[in-house]
């Protein structure tokens, strides 16, 4: 007997609002005096610190993630520092044939880390552009491996860590050891995320996105977050 394709889908439609009500009604749980700001917390994912082989600057956001990175690489926390690019926007190729230079997000980040007192020998950069959280995750935990090494500091935005750092302990099937760490210099904030347009719809956006990655998750029979 021949599967209806429009019932498989109806079926994955379903499971993927299950996990999106599933992940808000956990964050509403997390603060149930103020239901707000635990949805904006629930997305935090912060381990404690401490000694590693690597320090992964993750792509997506210009100087917040890698003064972070910097911090952490003072501290001698690391003595490595992994920066990801990111894909061009459109328009850069044509820029670069009319002869005007656009400043890649990657280079402006790696002159952040060397500012911030990391030194140019210990910047690796990543040989593939990532347009995903599954691909950058794939590429770091290959990365790593490649190298023996064992455990990582993955460095990124407040509301991206939950799922950045569940996404790659799932790819690594939980053999290296992930530290995340959200920047502190990331502007975004649980508790007043509501008051502002950019970090509503960016809130709203990460939510779906976890339901997805992790309803793919789910399907694969990898390690959940």
């Amino acid at each position: 007997m021949r599967t209806n394709p429009g019932n498989h889908s109806t079926g994955l439609i379903k499971l993927l609002l299950l996990c999106l009500m599933a992940f808000l009604g956990l964050g509403l749980i997390a603060a149930r005096t103020n239901p707000l700001k635990g949805l904006g917390n629930f997305l935090i994912k912060e381990d404690p610190l401490g000694k590693a082989d690597l320090i992964v600057v993750l792509s997506g956001e210009l100087w917040s993630r890698a003064r972070e990175g910097a911090e952490l690489y003072k501290k001698g926390l690391a003595q490595r520092v992994l920066l990801m690019k990111d894909l061009k926007p459109k328009g850069a190729e044509e820029l670069a044939k009319m002869g005007i230079v656009y400043p890649e997000q990657y280079l402006l980040n790696k002159q952040v880390l060397i500012r911030g007192g990391v030194t140019e020998k210990a910047i690796a950069i990543s040989n593939i552009e990532v347009n995903s959280s599954f691909q950058e995750a794939a590429y770091i935990n290959e990365y790593i491996k490649t190298h023996h090494w064992q455990s990582v500091i993955v460095v990124t935005s407040k509301f991206h860590s939950r799922r950045a750092c569940g996404t790659l302990r799932a790819v690594s099937n939980g053999e290296i050891k992930v530290i995340c760490r959200p920047s502190r210099y990331d502007p975004d904030s649980p508790a007043i995320w509501w008051t502002e347009r950019r970090q509503a719809k960016e809130l709203f956006f990460e939510y779906q996105k976890l339901a997805l990655y992790s309803l793919y998750l789910l399907i694969h029979r990898i390690i959940p977050f």
